[in-house]
């Protein structure tokens, strides 16, 4: 892909489009590519069966390993952290010490009706967030600035200084766009690195 025309970066695409196209510009996988590209099944496909291929598909959460030079889609498999876990509550909002006040602890007690403590946890929990001013989080990136992360991408990799690519990307070049568009390579660089698997959550998906 050329960095400097938008138009050969997807549209429209989904979820499991978005995360491949950061997933495939990762330095971690292709070097995991190229250790296993050799290892085929007798359709001469990467053989998912062999030890050292899974131990690919399992730390970049795949279900197959795909040429990281070929654009599209991959199968990704749901990382043990977005399985649904049990929630504590005691009628408490007790945050761990390690976590951001906003995360609550919630236990039930399955003797009684598990519609009548969800509705009672659903309207303190309503009352929590209106009382310390949490607002709601909203995860989703608009497509447009996920374009941007990997023309970004692209254009480090093309050994672009934050100079060229400010004049390709933006329209007004100053200080502090530049220090945005900074700020912009580094979250394009955590995506890459592993934060693709958060366009896979519900919220990101079309």
């Amino acid at each position: 892909m050329n960095w400097r025309n938008e138009s050969e970066y997807p549209y429209d695409a989904t979820s499991e489009r978005w995360a491949w196209e950061f997933l495939r510009r990762s330095p971690s996988y292709r070097e995991a590519y190229e250790r296993v590209r050799g290892r085929r099944d007798d359709y001469g496909e990467i053989d998912i069966d062999d030890p050292s291929v899974q131990e690919v598909m399992e730390q970049f959460g795949i279900g197959a390993v795909k040429d990281p030079s070929r654009p599209g889609e991959i199968v990704f498999l749901p990382a043990p952290h977005d399985l649904t876990l049990p929630l504590l509550w005691d009628g408490e909002f007790k945050p761990q010490a390690e976590e951001h006040e906003s995360v609550v602890c919630m236990r039930f007690d399955l003797r009684y009706s598990i519609e009548t403590q969800l509705k009672v946890l659903k309207e303190d929990l309503l009352n929590q967030r209106r009382m310390k001013g949490i607002a709601e989080k909203r995860d989703r990136i608009d497509e447009s600035t996920l374009r941007r992360y990997l023309r970004i991408l692209d254009a480090s990799d093309d050994g672009a200084s934050l100079d060229q690519i400010a004049h390709s990307l933006l329209t007004i070049v100053n200080d502090s766009n530049k220090k945005t568009l900074s700020t912009d390579r580094t979250r394009a660089e955590e995506m890459r690195n592993g934060r693709y698997r958060e366009l896979l959550k519900p919220s990101f998906q079309r």
